[in-house]
């Protein structure tokens, strides 16, 4: 029955996203470039802690920043899953592999120019 091998074969890579929720989030909050945002571009949007007033501005920045976040991460994933069934024929693989190859090329050309 090659259709159930299948089955569970996807099954299990459902599982594994699933799983790596946990990691994502670990590395999405120890991201430098998320870190140098908010030590450097917050503090000025934010004067002074503790007034009501000056939270506000904090907040909506904060949201922003995450709002932006999730929709280029949903652009990202978008992407993948298309390339993803894109890269998976026989035919993307032989293109990339001959993209690949007039690339090196081309370094190659460029390095004996220089």
């Amino acid at each position: 029955m090659p259709g159930r091998h299948a089955a569970s074969r996807f099954q299990r890579r459902d599982n594994a996203a699933l799983d790596s929720g946990p990691c994502g989030r670990l590395l999405q909050t120890s991201n430098p470039k998320s870190l140098l945002f908010f030590l450097s571009v917050l503090p000025q949007v934010a004067e002074g802690v503790g007034a009501a007033r000056q939270q506000v501005p904090l907040a909506l920045a904060i949201g922003s920043y995450c709002m932006v976040l999730l929709v280029i991460h949903g652009v990202y994933a978008g992407l993948a899953a298309r390339a993803r069934n894109w890269l998976s024929q026989p035919r993307s693989a032989r293109i990339l592999s001959r993209l690949g190859a007039l690339v090196f090329c081309a370094f190659g050309l460029t390095m004996l120019k220089v």
